[in-house]
């Protein structure tokens, strides 16, 4: 391994440009690939024999109209009450909307008394219950329900959505907590190195194995469950320890180049030593992840949080 390693490394200094194309090739390729024939990620997660399995095996023999999913329409005035007739009459047409969704079994009436409507009158909920599961049913439906709105808030009353449905099934952002950490990681090698160039290769070298990682993800998805918090969990892993190995190479070819060894030497024995240390240790989660997957095939609990649409 070393010295495969060693050889490696030396003939990607000395044909460097073709290396770096031929891995642009590659990062290119995969990502296509994934785009065209990768799946999206499931919700759907159940572990057999736990609690949870069981009782909802139980609901859909015993009460399969309330095994479906669930969700919250919550509508909510500023000024006056919900139950003005102007205001009524506009709640009532987007509850007529939703109850006519294909997939809604039932949805409570918002204005129905005062288990449903708040003490000052400002606000009230429906119960909206379906069908399927929050996996079966799809994002589309979540959309499909997102889009009642229309008339309530035409006329200025405020619709929001909660439960299980759109808690589970929501669209999911990267967000900005990774551009931030990006950011923090300039700055910290930035300080560390004092050169841009040694602090953009990490974080260049990571995000490219991200992209590469994220993208076979996306494979692995039409062959085995992934569950959808997956790309999330590959982002905040994926730039952490690349960064982290990317570092520790650099670091052992910046120092022995100070030692005065040359640049296709300190590469080679660089790929040697430190790169034989990255291989072993990143292929050890490999292997690890890939043994547990095919060793029982878990499914995780996607537990649903109480959330709104805002």
């Amino acid at each position: 391994m070393t010295g495969l390693l060693e050889r490696i490394g030396v003939f990607s200094v000395r044909r460097r440009r073709l290396v770096l194309g031929m891995w642009l090739a590659v990062i290119v390729a995969v990502v296509v690939v994934s785009r065209v024939v990768g799946a999206e990620e499931v919700d759907d997660f159940e572990v057999p024999g736990v609690e949870s399995d069981t009782a909802m095996e139980v609901l859909e023999e015993r009460f399969p109209e309330r095994a479906g999913a669930s969700a919250t329409v919550v509508f909510h005035v500023d000024g006056g009450a919900v139950t003005d007739p102007a205001n009524a009459a506009v709640i009532a047409e987007t509850m007529t909307e939703v109850r006519a969704m294909p997939s809604v079994l039932s949805a409570t009436d918002p204005l129905a008394g005062a288990r449903s409507v708040s003490p000052d009158g400002r606000t009230a909920f429906s119960a909206v219950q379906f069908d399927a599961a929050a996996a079966d049913l799809g994002r589309e439906v979540v959309d499909e329900l997102f889009d009642t709105a229309g008339p309530a808030e035409s006329a200025g009353v405020q619709v929001e959505y909660g439960g299980e449905l759109p808690t589970v099934l929501k669209e999911r952002h990267t967000g900005a907590a990774e551009a931030i950490g990006i950011v923090a990681a300039v700055i910290v090698l930035l300080i560390m190195f004092r050169s841009k160039l040694a602090a953009v290769l990490p974080l260049g070298t990571a995000i490219a194995g991200l992209a590469v990682g994220l993208a076979l993800v996306g494979l692995l998805a039409g062959a085995i469950d992934i569950p959808s918090v997956a790309p999330r969990l590959a982002t905040m892993i994926g730039l952490g320890v690349g960064i982290d190995y990317a570092l520790f190479v650099l670091s052992r070819h910046r120092d022995q180049l100070a030692a005065g060894m040359p640049v296709e030497e300190s590469v080679g024995r660089t790929n040697a030593t430190a790169g034989q240390a990255v291989v072993f240790a990143g292929g050890t989660v490999v292997v690890a992840i890939l043994g547990l997957q095919l060793a029982d095939r878990p499914q995780l609990v996607d537990t649903p949080e109480v959330g709104m649409r805002g």
